[in-house]
């Protein structure tokens, strides 16, 4: 019932991108329900989330995807909090982004959720799940900041958003792109 609701109200705001696809927005819908799933995230598990992604940057393109950080204390995110997650309706990954990105190497520790629409064809939320002092879970929040001060890496990194839409990327090709783009403008 409650992912119902919630699918509408994303579906309300043009948030979601169909599975493999790519597309980008200005961010303006995603700002206010990007804060609203955050606290609504937070009194449901008690937990500290942070947005971050292009969606978390001022005026900046990105997929009509909300992206969450949720940097965890200790060695391992509590099974609680991967329960109550499951119970609001995402879809649990474990370790997913060590098989869909050529660079990662196997995290034990990095957590992946994603919130999709009943069919799974569709996906609105993303959760990164990190120990809160691990370099990728610093880094995630790290460029966010970055993309918020330096114009000069916003237009980079722009300019390669451009690059993707032109030559009509899968969202597969993008991300695997879009890791080598990401390490330059974290220097």
């Amino acid at each position: 019932m409650v992912k119902k609701f919630l699918v509408k109200i994303l579906e309300s705001q043009e948030i979601g991108l169909e599975r493999g696809k790519l597309a980008f927005i200005k961010p303006s819908k995603l700002d206010v329900l990007s804060k609203e799933v955050l606290e609504y995230l937070t009194k449901l598990t008690n937990e500290t989330f942070k947005h971050i992604g292009s969606s978390a940057v001022d005026g900046f393109l990105c997929k009509p995807i909300i992206d969450i950080l949720l940097p965890y204390k200790g060695k391992d995110l509590r099974v609680q909090t991967i329960e109550n997650l499951v119970n609001m309706g995402f879809t649990y990954k474990g370790d997913y982004l060590s098989k869909v990105n050529q660079d990662k190497k196997i995290k034990p520790c990095r957590h992946f959720f994603t919130f999709y629409n009943d069919t799974q064809t569709k996906d609105y939320i993303h959760i990164h799940a990190l120990p809160e002092m691990d370099p990728e879970c610093l880094n995630l929040i790290r460029l966010v900041d970055i993309l918020n001060k330096d114009i000069n890496k916003r237009q980079i990194y722009a300019s390669f958003k451009k690059m993707a839409l032109d030559q009509s990327l899968q969202r597969k090709e993008y991300r695997n792109m879009k890791s080598s783009i990401i390490k330059k403008l974290l220097l």
